[in-house]
């Protein structure tokens, strides 16, 4: 288990939103194509997201609160494992995607809601220094 804000830990985020099949999909809920040909599928998707309440401690808790988020949450019944990821539209500017992996190391631990919040927070203060 590597650190939130260690380099590997926001590399290995960074690589799962850009696999093919979670990454685009993001993507296209948050980009340009939501406007066009599914635009009222993906309308409907980043609804169901945005009114999501199961990921109020998780990303969404590390963001700032004029943002429009929408996220996907999933918890593992072993490690502690809670598999977050998130569209988050700031009040200027493209959408930004998050995801947000994280496991404990006792089989029998709990989730820790913090870790991914803390790395949405640590994420985002990254993202500002560089807008």
């Amino acid at each position: 288990m590597h650190s939130p804000t260690s380099r590997r830990a926001l590399l290995a985020a960074a690589a799962l939103a850009a696999l093919p099949g979670c990454g685009s999909l993001l993507r296209r809920l948050g980009g340009p194509s939501a406007i066009t040909g599914y635009a009222r599928a993906h309308g409907e998707v980043l609804a169901w997201m945005r009114k999501a309440t199961t990921g109020t401690t998780r990303i969404r808790a590390g963001l700032p609160r004029d943002w429009t988020i929408g996220d996907k949450t999933a918890t593992g019944g072993t490690y502690g494992t809670a598999n977050d990821v998130a569209i988050a539209h700031p009040p200027t500017g493209g959408p930004l995607i998050f995801a947000v992996y994280t496991n404990r190391r006792r089989k029998s631990a709990d989730r820790h809601d913090a870790t991914p919040a803390k790395t949405a927070t640590r994420l985002h203060e990254a993202l500002r220094r560089t807008m």
